[in-house]
């Protein structure tokens, strides 16, 4: 745990997000918070997991691509699955 909180310090003003709680919202299935992170890593955003909750992580991506997230991490950790 001290890694994951160590980690978290290292980014600075990013917020809290909840996976479940976005895929929720667009109504998609939850991909694994990994496929996530590197999905937000290849786009070239900060990504860290969080100490709050095993689903939670902080970013720098704007809200118009959490908005697309679930989706895009779905296809890309399950090909065909969206």
């Amino acid at each position: 745990m001290l890694g994951i909180v160590k980690q978290e310090l290292s980014l600075q003003t990013y917020f809290h997000q909840r996976l479940d709680h976005l895929c929720s919202a667009q109504r998609r299935n939850m991909p694994s918070l990994e496929s996530v992170g590197k999905l937000l890593t290849d786009l070239g955003f900060s990504f860290s997991k969080t100490h709050l909750s095993d689903v939670g992580f902080r970013t720098n991506a704007p809200p118009e691509v959490l908005s697309r997230i679930c989706g895009e991490a779905l296809s890309v950790a399950e090909p065909g699955r969206s």
